[in-house]
């Protein structure tokens, strides 16, 4: 039965794509935590998908994402306390864990900084910013900055 469950987990879950599972280094022994135990899992995803995702983690912190969020680079996260709160379906087994959700907006050229050959610096006015990421934050998603 708990495989039949693991499967409708799998399909009905976002989770699908590239996963990073970290483990501990060392143990937490207050949590009853041993080393090389699996705690977490690092999802990437892009495309539409992803948007469909951050436009519910955005729902449900009711459009309203704190100025600090946002550093001086083109990226911002922020995290809920109950998957719930996405529409998807509780699994008991599972439990409730929080998300957290960390967005890196970029322009189509910055891969010029990262590929292995003939690298580039990118330009200071083609680097996305603070101003850039809150501008988009308010026009895609309606939302507002609260201090």
């Amino acid at each position: 039965m708990i495989d039949k469950e693991q499967e409708e987990i799998k399909k009905t879950n976002f989770m699908e794509e590239i996963q990073i599972v970290p483990k501990l280094d060392q143990p937490f022994c207050d949590f009853g935590l041993r080393r090389n135990e699996k705690i977490a899992t690092h999802v990437k995803v892009r495309g539409k998908k992803a948007q469909e995702i951050l436009e519910r983690g955005i729902i449900a912190k009711e459009f309203e994402l704190c100025k600090g969020w946002f550093p001086k680079t083109g990226i911002f996260g922020h995290g809920i306390e109950e998957h719930i709160d996405l529409g998807m379906r509780y699994y008991p087994n599972v439990g409730i864990p929080v998300m957290g959700f960390y967005v890196i907006l970029k322009r189509p050229d910055d891969r010029v900084a990262e590929k292995k050959r003939r690298k580039a610096a990118v330009g200071k006015n083609h680097k996305v910013n603070k101003e850039d990421a809150t501008k988009w934050f308010e026009t895609k998603f309606e939302g507002y900055l609260i201090d």
